[in-house]
């Protein structure tokens, strides 16, 4: 699979008139996201607090090959670890990666996620100018660096900007690649996203 584009979060007021259905009921809303797109971020208000009957719900929602992909927000206790825990399972082989904002996790917790294949992606300082925010991990011995990049589609809409983030990934030389583009907005601008998902195809990225 190459670059994975999806937005932060599936449910948009905005979208009910641009892109979902009118007679689309709202439970349908995730399945019917998950056929155009292979991916979505989701914010910890969003999946910390949902039921572990709506998480599992939402897994069984989308196909095989889509992936969630999670922020762990800075309001995150540490003593809901056991709970995180269990909501992380619950995701299962759907679970991308999961998104931290800072040093949240202490060493054995870390080592545990890793050990249950659970990818943590830090968040950096982003070299593009157009990133809204910007999550990276280093894989494997090889140390190559997989980025998560988070775009605001209302503000960046320009496709040769993108193009440009894109491209300086990809000539970076250094192992840098990208893993995932979000779009945020109000709403994300679904035009935008598939048009960004033609320009990684184009690119052969």
């Amino acid at each position: 699979m190459g670059v994975m584009i999806g937005a932060l979060g599936w449910e948009h007021a905005g979208w009910q008139d641009d892109y979902y259905p009118d007679d689309l009921p709202s439970d349908w809303r995730l399945s019917y996201y998950a056929n155009d797109f292979p991916a979505v971020m989701l914010p910890w208000e969003s999946w910390g607090d949902a039921s572990l009957k709506d998480i599992a719900t939402w897994v069984d929602d989308v196909h095989e090959a889509f992936r969630f992909f999670l922020q762990l927000g800075k309001s995150y206790d540490q003593d809901r670890w056991p709970e995180l825990q269990q909501r992380l399972a619950l995701f299962s082989d759907q679970l991308g990666g999961l998104l931290l904002s800072g040093d949240q996790m202490q060493d054995d917790q870390a080592m545990l996620l890793s050990e249950l294949g659970v990818t943590c992606y830090q968040a950096k300082k982003s070299d593009f100018s157009i990133a809204h925010g910007c999550w990276q991990v280093a894989v494997g011995q090889s140390q190559i660096s997989s980025t998560i990049l988070l775009l605001d589609s209302g503000v960046n809409s320009n496709l040769r900007q993108i193009r440009g983030a894109l491209e300086q990934i990809a000539g970076a030389g250094n192992g840098e690649q990208l893993t995932a583009l979000f779009f945020n907005g109000k709403p994300p601008s679904v035009s935008v996203m598939r048009e960004a998902s033609v320009l990684t195809e184009l690119m052969g990225i």
